[in-house]
C-alpha cells in the first residue's frame, strides 16, 4: 500500500525530482532521500502501533481467551526485534518508490512530457490482487465458521438442554436422595435426576463384554449412569425396551445401550432386548440389556457418537443433579432451589450452571475464532481498500486529460464512473477468483475436524464477492467521481 500510495503521488513529485537533478543532485542522493522518508514514516507508525496495541490488547485477550503481556521495556530482545522489523519494513516498502521516483528524466518532466506508462504498473496491480485474495479467504472463513457455530448451537443433540439446572453435589456421602426429593416438591420443578457426568463432557470409560463379541473379547467403551428420572428430566427417548425403574435394584445386572452400540455389537434393534452384557470379562452371571436409547451427543461435536453403555449406580454422592424447570420465572425458581439446598445442606456452597450454558461452553474456541476472523476480515478489507485507493489515485492522476476530453465530447458522469471503475473491479474479482480454491480447501480442512458439520456452501463465494465488490466500488468511485465532476477546462489547460 505504501508503494502504491507513494507512486500515486509520482506525478506531483516529478518536477521536484527534475529540479533536484538539474541543480546537481545525483540519483543515489535522491534514493537516500526517499528511503529516509519511508523509514521515518515506518518509525512514526511503530509509535502509533504501540499506542494502539496498548489500547487493543485487553480486548484481544478477552476475545482470544489468552493472557498476552507485551512490555518491550522489560525485554530488550523484543524491543530490538520491533526496531529491526520497523527498519526493514521502511527500507523494503520504500525501495520501489525510491528507485522509481529517482529515475525520472529532468528534460521530460520539466517540459511537461512526463508519461505515466510505467513498468511498475503490473506490480501495483499485482499487489491489489494479492491483498483482495487474502481478504476474500478471510471473508469466506468468517462465514463458514459462524455457519458451523450456528449449526452446533442449534443442532438436535438428543436431549433437552433448555431450562435445566445442573447442581454440583458435595464430595462426601450426604443424603443426595433427600435433596432430590425436597427439590422435586417445589412448585415449578418438573423433574429431578441424579447422574455421574454432564452430557457433553463425559470421559468415563471401561471394558465391556457383550454377547457375540469378536473373539469373545471385551472392548473399551464410554459409560453413563443416571437414575430412573434421567429420561424424563433430560428429554431423552427410548428406541425399544424400557429404562431403569425406581424400584430396580439390579445394579450392574441391567443395562441400557444406545443405537450406535447396537450397530457396533452387530445386533438387530428388535433382538437387542435380553442380550447378555457385562463389565469387564464375561462373568458367571452376566447382565442383560433392557432397553435401547436414541443416540445423543455425550461428547463434543468434533467426535462421532460412539457406543455407549448406561447402567444404574447405587450411589450418586459427589456427582451432579439436574433440575428441570417448567416455570418461566427462572430467577425465582433458582432462588427457591437454592433456599431448599441451604435448608438441607447449609454447610455446602450452592454451585449450579444451566445445562445449555454448560454445553455451549464446548464451543468457546469456535466462538473466539469467529470473533477473531470477523475482526481480521474487517481489517483485511480495509487494508486492501487502501491499496486499491492508491492505485485508483495513481490511475486517475494519469487519466485526467482523457476524462476531460470525454466530458467535452458529451460523456455523462455516470458513464465515466462506470468506465473507470470496471477496470479496478476486474482486479478485485481476479483476486477473489484466485483465492477461491485456497478458501475452499482451507475451510473444508477445518470442517473435517468436526464429525458433524454444516458442509461447505458454495453460495458463500457469492456473498463474499458481493461484499468485496461493493466495498471496492465504494473505494474507487471516490476518485472516479472526482475525475468525472472536475471542470474539463482546468484539466486540459494543465501542462
Amino acid at each position: 500500500n505504501f508503494m502504491n500510495l507513494t507512486t500515486a503521488q509520482s506525478l506531483k513529485r516529478a518536477r521536484e525530482v527534475g529540479i533536484r537533478k538539474v541543480v546537481g543532485s545525483k540519483r543515489a542522493q535522491l534514493i537516500f532521500q526517499f528511503l529516509s522518508e519511508s523509514v521515518v514514516i515506518s518509525f512514526i507508525s511503530l509509535v502509533i502501533s504501540i499506542l494502539l496495541l496498548t489500547l487493543a490488547l485487553p480486548t484481544f485477550n478477552e476475545i482470544s481467551g489468552k493472557q498476552i503481556i507485551i512490555n518491550p521495556l522489560e525485554n530488550g530482545f523484543v524491543a530490538m526485534i520491533f526496531i529491526g522489523i520497523t527498519f526493514f519494513v521502511g527500507i523494503f516498502a520504500g525501495t520501489y518508490p525510491a528507485f522509481f521516483l529517482s529515475s525520472f528524466k529532468p528534460t521530460s518532466v520539466l517540459k511537461g512530457n512526463f508519461v505515466g506508462n510505467f513498468k511498475g504498473q503490473l506490480l501495483r496491480k499485482g499487489l491489489v490482487v494479492f491483498q483482495f485474495a487474502i481478504a476474500f479467504v478471510i471473508m469466506v472463513g468468517t462465514y463458514v465458521i459462524y455457519a458451523q457455530l450456528d449449526y452446533m448451537l442449534n443442532k438436535n443433540v438428543g436431549f433437552d438442554r433448555e431450562q435445566t439446572l445442573v447442581i454440583q453435589m458435595p464430595n462426601d456421602s450426604v443424603g443426595d436422595l433427600s435433596v432430590k426429593n425436597e427439590i422435586a416438591r417445589l412448585a415449578g420443578v418438573e423433574s429431578v435426576t441424579r447422574f455421574q457426568e454432564v452430557p457433553g463432557k463425559m470421559v468415563r470409560t471401561t471394558t465391556i463384554w457383550y454377547e457375540d463379541a469378536k473373539d469373545n473379547q471385551a472392548e473399551n467403551m464410554y459409560l453413563f449412569s443416571g437414575d430412573a428420572d434421567l429420561l424424563k428430566t433430560l428429554g431423552m427417548k427410548m428406541k425399544v425396551g424400557s429404562y431403569f425403574q425406581h424400584d430396580s435394584k439390579q445394579y450392574g445386572k441391567e443395562f441400557v445401550v444406545n443405537e450406535t452400540a447396537v450397530k457396533h455389537f452387530g445386533w438387530k434393534l428388535d433382538d437387542a432386548i435380553g442380550k447378555l452384557i457385562n463389565f469387564g470379562e464375561r462373568g458367571s452371571e452376566p447382565g442383560r440389556v433392557i432397553g435401547v436409547v436414541e443416540d445423543f451427543h455425550y461428547k463434543h461435536l468434533h467426535e462421532k457418537i460412539g457406543p455407549l453403555v448406561m447402567y444404574l449406580e447405587p450411589s450418586y454422592e459427589g456427582q451432579f443433579m439436574a433440575v428441570r424447570i417448567k416455570s418461566d420465572d427462572i430467577k425465582t425458581m433458582v432462588r427457591s432451589v437454592e433456599s431448599t439446598w441451604k435448608t438441607i445442606l447449609p454447610q455446602y456452597e450452592f454451585e449450579y450452571q444451566f445445562l445449555d450454558e454448560s454445553f455451549d461452553q464446548l464451543f468457546d474456541q469456535e466462538k473466539r475464532l469467529g470473533q477473531l476472523f470477523s475482526l481480521f476480515s474487517g481489517l483485511a478489507i480495509f487494508i486492501s481498500c487502501l491499496g486499491l485507493f492508491g492505485l485508483a489515485s495513481f490511475t486517475m492522476e494519469q487519466s485526467r486529460k482523457s476524462v476531460a476530453v470525454r466530458k467535452v465530447l458529451g460523456a455523462s458522469v455516470s458513464s465515466i464512473v462506470v468506465m473507470m471503475s470496471k477496470n479496478f473491479l476486474k482486479l478485485v474479482f481476479l483476486g477473489m477468483l484466485l483465492a477461491s480454491p485456497i478458501a475452499y480447501f482451507a475451510m473444508n480442512k477445518w470442517l473435517s475436524g468436526f464429525a458433524y458439520n454444516v458442509g461447505f456452501a458454495w453460495i458463500v463465494f457469492l456473498y463474499a464477492a458481493v461484499v468485496g465488490g461493493l466495498v471496492a466500488f465504494g473505494t474507487v468511485s471516490y476518485h472516479s467521481l472526482m475525475a468525472a465532476t472536475t471542470n474539463p477546462v482546468n484539466s486540459l489547460k494543465e501542462q
